[in-house]
C-alpha cells in the first residue's frame, strides 16, 4: 500500500515537469499566477498532508516564515517598505514542496517501473508542448520571441538543459536522442546559456555511453564525442543563421564586441547594489530587507543607482511596482533574507555536490556545475522551475537507482 501511494506521488511528481514546462501566465501578459505556480502549490498542499515531516521539518518551516517576517518588519523600520507577504508565502510553499519532494525521492522504496515510466511520460509531453510554444512564439515573431513560455530566454534555456540531462537518466538508449532534441530547443532561445551547459552535457554523454558500453575501447568513444561537438560548433558557428547565434554571443563575452554589453553591465550593477545595501546598515546584515523587496528598498536607499537608469531606464519603473529583482539567487538570498537562511541554503549546495561525488551521480554532478554558474546572473529562485530541479538535484543516489530501474524496462 505504501509502495502504491509512492508510485502515485511519483506520477504526480512527474507531470510536474510537464506543468513547469507551461510557465505561461493563465490570466494577463506579465502576470504571476501561472499553470507552473499552481501546480507548484497543489503539490506542496498534497506532500503537506500525505507525506510525513518529522517535528524538526514542521518546525523549520514555520522558522523560515517567522525568519521572512522578522526581516521584513527590520527592513520597515528602515525604510517604510511594507513586507510582501504573499512573497513569503510562496517561498514557504516553495519549500515545502521541495522538502516533500527530496523525501520521496530518497525515500528507501526504489523507483518502480511504473513511476520511471511516468517520468519518460512527463519528458515526452514537455517536448511536445515546449516545441507547440517555440513553434508559436516563432510564427507570432521571429526567433527574438521564442521563449517557450517563459518571461525570459535564459530561464527556458536553463529547463530545457536540465530535460537534456534527466533525458540521459530517465530513458534507455533514446536518451541520447531526447537529450539533443531539448539542447537543440535550448540553442534556439539565442541565450547563451545553453553554450555554458554543453560542455557539461557532452560529458555526460560520455559518462552514459561508457556505462551502457563498457567494452567499447575508449578511444572510439572520443572520437565519436568529438565528431559530434565538431559538428555542432560548425552549426551554430559558420551557419549564416540567427537561430543559433547565442554561440556567438556567448563568445563575444571575451571580447570588446559584446552584443548585450548592456544587459551584463546591468546585472553586474544590480550585483553591486546588492552587496552595498546588505551592508548599509547591522539590520540589513543580520536580517536582509525582505524577500522580495530589492527594487523598493533600493530606491528608499541612500545609494546612487544613477548608471543603472542609464544602462536600463525601465528599472527605476518596475522597482517602485517592487517588480525589480536583483537577477542573481545567490545575492539575493543573501541581500533579501536573514544571513542564517543563506548560510542553509549554501550548506545545501555543498551537500549537494558531495553527495553526487560520494554516489558517482556524475551526471547530476555536471548539471550542477554550470547551473550554479548560471543562477549568478538569474532570479531563478523565484521560478518554479527552480525547486523542481533544485529536488533532483539533492536525490541522493538518482543515476544507480534509475540505472537499476532501466535494466528491468525495455528500451
Amino acid at each position: 500500500m505504501q509502495k502504491l501511494d509512492l508510485n502515485k506521488t511519483y506520477i504526480a511528481l512527474a507531470f510536474a515537469l510537464f506543468g513547469f514546462s507551461l510557465s505561461n501566465s493563465l490570466f494577463s501578459e506579465g502576470g504571476k499566477i501561472t499553470i507552473a505556480v499552481l501546480i507548484e502549490v497543489a503539490l506542496a498542499f498534497i506532500f503537506f498532508i500525505s507525506v510525513r515531516f518529522s517535528v524538526f521539518q514542521v518546525t523549520s518551516f514555520i522558522v523560515l516564515f517567522e525568519s521572512m517576517v522578522l526581516s521584513g518588519v527590520v527592513a520597515y523600520q528602515y525604510y517604510a517598505i511594507y513586507p510582501k507577504i504573499l512573497v513569503y508565502g510562496y517561498f514557504l510553499i516553495s519549500v515545502i514542496f521541495l522538502t516533500g519532494a527530496v523525501k520521496l525521492l530518497n525515500s528507501p522504496i526504489v523507483l518502480s517501473e511504473i513511476a520511471v515510466t511516468s517520468f519518460r511520460v512527463a519528458l515526452m509531453s514537455a517536448l511536445l508542448v515546449n516545441m507547440y510554444l517555440g513553434l508559436s512564439q516563432f510564427i507570432e515573431g521571429g526567433v527574438l520571441a521564442v521563449r517557450f513560455g517563459f518571461d525570459d530566454k535564459s530561464h527556458a534555456a536553463i529547463f530545457l538543459c536540465f530535460y537534456a540531462f534527466f533525458s540521459l537518466l530517465v530513458f534507455e538508449s533514446r536518451g541520447y536522442i531526447f537529450s539533443l532534441i531539448f539542447w537543440l530547443l535550448a540553442a534556439v532561445t539565442i541565450s547563451r546559456m545553453p553554450y555554458v551547459f554543453l560542455p557539461f552535457l557532452l560529458f555526460s554523454v560520455g559518462v552514459r555511453f561508457v556505462r551502457d558500453f563498457p567494452r567499447l575501447r575508449l578511444q572510439v568513444f572520443i572520437t565519436a564525442l568529438s565528431l559530434v561537438a565538431l559538428t555542432i560548433m560548425m552549426l551554430v558557428t559558420f551557419v549564416d543563421t540567427e537561430y543559433f547565434s547565442g554561440m556567438k554571443r556567448a563568445l563575444e563575452v571575451f571580447t570588446d564586441s559584446d552584443s548585450d554589453h548592456g544587459s551584463t553591465l546591468a546585472h553586474t550593477l544590480l550585483l553591486k547594489y546588492a552587496l552595498t545595501l546588505k551592508f548599509e546598515n547591522i539590520g540589513n546584515i543580520l536580517f536582509g530587507i525582505g524577500p522580495g523587496g530589492f527594487g523598493e528598498t533600493l530606491l528608499s536607499s541612500a545609494i546612487n543607482y544613477s548608471d543603472l537608469s542609464v544602462v536600463d531606464p525601465s528599472f527605476v519603473q518596475f522597482a517602485a511596482l517592487g517588480a525589480a529583482p536583483i537577477h542573481s539567487t545567490y545575492a539575493a538570498i543573501f541581500t533579501e533574507f536573514p544571513i542564517w537562511i543563506f548560510l542553509i541554503y549554501m550548506y545545501f549546495n555543498l551537500k549537494m555536490v558531495y553527495n553526487h561525488l560520494l554516489h558517482k551521480n556524475y551526471i547530476l554532478l555536471s548539471f550542477c556545475l554550470p547551473f550554479f554558474v548560471s543562477i549568478l546572473y538569474y532570479s531563478a529562485h523565484n521560478k518554479p522551475y527552480f525547486w523542481i530541479v533544485s529536488a533532483f538535484l539533492l536525490m541522493d543516489r538518482a543515476e544507480s537507482c534509475f540505472r537499476s530501474t532501466r535494466r528491468l524496462m525495455l528500451p
